[in-house]
């Protein structure tokens, strides 16, 4: 870590942001990178600096800063960037949240830097899952994979997710979407241990009722192949 009182403070910053500048355009977590982003803003590092070769280099803000071939970043393409940025972010382990952080000091500095909104609820929500101390443990684990799994496949909808909004809860929203089939506990079908053709009829409508049409065909192929099995097994000459 840098020493702020050294006088090539910023161009130390500057260059702990350059080594790991490829794992963040690679969409990759980089805790290193986002660390060394933020301490540039706050000590305004994008706006001027003593260069290890003793050239006082003064810039134009934060977008020139990440362009500047020389004295900044020198990033292309800001949108790849931006986009580069946020995948980055949603792959952070850090607690400290050093990305999300970044982003937030970032899309007030210039309307260049334009975020998905989605990208912002998903936060929210993510976070409203965090802070919900009546939430199991388990049911909360569940919850941030349902949030992911919402984010990656229809977004739009954690716009829709909050205590005042349709969906008062992210499992909520999960199945209620049918992404998924919440587990019940049904009530066995009871039959007898020898049953009869007529029983084992009643046993077939029980469970053709319970499981409908896709999965009976599902269980009859099942059971068609063991018996195929086992009359193989019988007569291995077969």
């Amino acid at each position: 870590m840098a020493d702020k009182s050294d006088p090539y403070y910023g161009a130390l910053l500057i260059e702990e942001a350059r080594l790991h500048l490829g794992t963040v355009m690679a969409g990759q977590d980089s805790e290193p990178f986002f660390f060394a982003m933020l301490q540039i803003a706050e000590a305004k590092v994008h706006l001027g600096y003593t260069t290890l070769r003793n050239k006082e280099v003064k810039l134009k803000g934060i977008k020139d800063f990440l362009q500047n071939v020389y004295y900044g970043l020198g990033i292309k393409d800001l949108n790849e960037f931006t986009l580069n940025v946020v995948k980055s972010s949603l792959k952070e382990r850090s607690r400290s949240k050093y990305a999300h952080q970044f982003i937030e000091w970032l899309k007030e500095q210039d309307s260049t830097f334009r975020f998905p909104p989605e990208y912002f609820e998903y936060r929210r929500v993510m976070r409203m899952i965090f802070y919900n101390k009546r939430m199991p443990r388990k049911v909360k684990m569940m919850s941030y994979g349902w949030a992911k799994f919402i984010y990656n496949t229809q977004p739009q909808l954690l716009a829709d997710i909050g205590y005042d909004k349709k969906y008062k809860t992210v499992e909520s929203c999960y199945y209620g979407e049918k992404m998924g089939e919440k587990r019940q506990t049904l009530k066995p079908i009871k039959t007898y241990q020898n049953p009869t053709s007529f029983q084992i009829a009643q046993l077939a409508d029980s469970l053709f009722e319970r499981l409908g049409t896709g999965k009976s065909n599902l269980l009859a192929s099942e059971l068609l192949a063991r018996c195929d099995a086992k009359l193989g097994s019988e007569n291995p000459g077969r």
